[in-house]
């Protein structure tokens, strides 16, 4: 009897856990309202790019960056989309030289979209990185929506680097795009990081860091979601779960004794 009462706490236990751990994930590049094509859309479809390569030649570096995409908005019957994108250099400096490290920016960002927008406004803060649409991006095809500071020392340098022409590690770019078309009748919706109908596989991010040992275009394809917390109140159910069996438990070590 104290096997089956055991056996069903901890099945409730279970479900409770589900219910407060297995939060959905957000779909990383399919960004949709379905809710009269006007919506904030908060952080439940947030996700961040994480961008790694290693570079080849004279000098070894592990370029890194992320790319933080976040605060969908849809307005205007699902047309017009804004949203922020964090973007921040983590080289770390490994075995590279002060001055090696000090000297990497990164330069430019890119993706896709689709369906394409036929316009694009955007600022950045506090980096004064400018947004186009439709420019070839270096080394890539021609992509959507491109940023890029310009000039020869403009960008950001790694987090901790101390460079006085590149003095931020991060900036938010806001973006608001135009002129969307809907992927299904009554639903707003845009696909980040592709260039064609039905979608992508991989999907592309484009980056380019400038150093003063070479110039480094790569492009990534793994995006994580970030998952909304569990609701506190599931969080406290769960615990009377885990109450109930250590009560139970107990209670039968007693009657044994």
């Amino acid at each position: 009897m104290f096997k089956a009462k055991l056996s069903a706490l901890l099945a409730g236990a279970v479900a409770l856990g589900v219910i407060a751990l297995a939060v959905p994930a957000a779909h990383a590049n399919l960004i949709t309202c379905g809710t009269g094509l006007n919506c904030n859309l908060g952080s439940t479809e947030n996700f961040t790019v994480n961008f790694n390569a290693t570079t080849a030649g004279s000098t070894t570096a592990n370029l890194q960056a992320t790319a933080s995409f976040e605060n969908f908005v849809f307005s205007n019957s699902g047309s017009t989309l804004t949203f922020q994108i964090v973007f921040t250099n983590t080289t770390p400096q490994g075995t590279l030289s002060a001055s090696d490290w000090d000297s990497i920016r990164a330069t430019a960002l890119g993706f896709n979209t689709q369906p394409d927008a036929t316009g694009v406004t955007g600022s950045a803060t506090p980096a004064a990185f400018n947004t186009f649409t439709e420019t070839n991006f270096p080394s890539f095809m021609t992509v959507d929506i491109p940023s890029c500071p310009g000039g020869a020392s403009g960008g950001l340098s790694p987090v901790g680097a101390t460079n006085m022409n590149a003095p931020n590690h991060s900036t938010t770019i806001s973006l608001t795009l135009t002129g969307l078309g809907q992927f299904t009748p009554g639903v707003g919706s845009i696909d980040l990081g592709c260039d064609v109908p039905g979608g992508c596989s991989p999907e592309l991010y484009d980056i380019k860091f400038q150093t003063a040992f070479g110039s480094f275009e790569f492009q990534n394809t793994t995006t994580t979601p970030v998952l909304p917390e569990p609701e506190p109140a599931s969080l406290a159910l769960l615990g009377t779960a885990l109450a109930g069996i250590g009560l139970a438990v107990r209670r039968r070590r007693n009657l044994g004794h």
